[in-house]
């Protein structure tokens, strides 16, 4: 990397001469010989270890307050395990056959188990951070998450946990993200008062460079998404600008420091991460890029690295209110054989359509857009021309109205996405019998 780019930067622990440990942030500048040649290297190191300390400080007292926020749940549930163990005990002291006690001391052993199961999943998210990075597999830290939620929250919210048998390891520190899912899971909570669904999902997502343009610090190359999508009451749009603000916060007194989405924010961008979040009166879903462990993401995505399916010059009308998703979308598709048609919302499209609809082989629109929306455009569309192909975009894949299917939609590209699945899912479509 050095070699390559010139520069260099990260985190490094050295010894002083009283043999303490130090924490630096080293920066690695080549400079150049006459002749254009790296002739020595600059090397200029800050002595960051304060700044840690104060940082795993802030994130230990974050952690216990996101963990102050479950005791209702953890207390209703360790009485639930108790009042079995309660009412069985004394029950031992009387005369009973063989086969009776065996069922009340397995009725105790079990419930004893259960309550320890209970504290060891609290005991996980309460411990010191020590910033250790190591190899560790996402969806351990799902399962983990999972078993919290189904013993600590309303049994009104129904859990769900989605995940491929593949998904790449990180390097992260497990405790942090322990905490970021834990805390992001605690806003659904309280998003849904009256009750919901709750999904817990990570997968294998190749950032190419075309999506890195349209996402800020974003790189090209393997990333691990992990995802907490909720079916509450949503973000006002208002104010999800000052969601990441330290202190902001909606929740009534003594019922948030407002620290919660800004810790997720700094653990996120301490592993070289983005946090995404999309919100909707229907719901709320935060997306966590992380960047996957190179030890075992380059074997795969090579195996992914095929050429990707070609056009045959069909013309494509793209409808979608953001600029920058219009436009990589247009380089993606013209460097890949198609034709490329823009609109920026529903009545441009149609005014389009009115003038080219028999030279358009097929319509990719946002489903949540100004003016008019997705749906809207599909039916209209549908009105003009009844063989159209329509395929919609969205980021709350979860929530799409079921009138989809009855509108003739032909498929769904969940966002975010990248070339492939876009050229994928166009080849399936228009070029079926391949």
């Amino acid at each position: 990397m050095l070699v390559d780019r010139g520069q260099w930067s990260g985190e490094v622990q050295h010894l002083r001469r009283d043999g303490e440990s130090v924490t630096v942030l080293s920066r690695w500048t080549t400079v150049p010989a006459r002749d254009g040649h790296a002739a020595s290297v600059l090397v200029v190191n800050t002595d960051i270890t304060e700044q840690k300390r104060f940082e795993q400080q802030f994130l230990r007292t974050q952690r216990l307050e996101s963990i102050g926020t479950l005791a209702s749940g953890v207390a209703h549930d360790l009485n639930n395990v108790l009042s079995p163990v309660l009412m069985a005990a004394p029950l031992l002291r009387d005369e009973m056959s063989a086969e009776k006690r065996e069922r009340l001391v397995s009725l105790i052993e079990q419930s004893a188990e259960r309550g320890a199961e209970i504290v060891k999943q609290v005991l996980t998210f309460a411990r010191d951070a020590d910033g250790q990075r190591m190899l560790l597999q996402p969806v351990h830290l799902l399962k983990d998450i999972g078993k919290m939620i189904e013993e600590t929250f309303p049994k009104s919210i129904t859990l769900h946990l989605r995940y491929p048998e593949d998904v790449w390891l990180l390097e992260a520190d497990s405790t942090q993200l322990h905490q970021l899912l834990l805390n992001l899971c605690v806003n659904s909570r309280d998003a849904m008062r009256d009750g919901g669904s709750l999904a817990l999902s990570a997968a294998n997502f190749d950032v190419d460079e075309n999506y890195a343009a349209t996402t800020v610090g974003l790189h090209a190359g393997p990333y691990v998404v992990l995802e907490v999508a909720d079916t509450g009451s949503g973000i006002p749009q208002e104010i999800i600008e000052k969601i990441y603000d330290p202190f902001f916060t909606t929740k009534g007194v003594g019922k948030g420091t407002g620290l919660g989405l800004s810790t997720v924010l700094g653990i996120v961008r301490s592993h070289g991460g983005v946090l995404n979040v999309q919100s909707t009166a229907q719901g709320t879903t935060f997306r966590v890029f992380l960047p996957a462990s190179t030890q075992n993401a380059e074997t795969q995505t090579a195996a992914a690295s095929d050429s990707l399916p070609q056009g045959r010059g069909e013309l494509i009308l793209i409808v979608d209110d953001e600029s920058a998703v219009r436009e990589i979308a247009e380089t993606v598709l013209l460097q890949n054989g198609y034709g490329v048609l823009l609109a920026e919302d529903g009545p441009a499209a149609l005014s389009i359509f009115a003038a080219r609809g028999a030279e358009i082989a097929l319509v990719l629109t946002d489903l949540v857009m100004p003016i008019m929306d997705g749906l809207s455009l599909a039916r209209t569309l549908r009105k003009m021309d009844s063989e159209i192909r329509i395929v919609i975009s969205t980021g709350q894949e979860d929530e799409l109205p079921g009138e989809l299917s009855r509108i003739g939609i032909l498929a769904t590209l969940p966002k975010p996405y990248n070339q492939r699945m876009l050229l994928q899912l166009l080849d399936g479509i228009l070029h079926p019998a391949k």
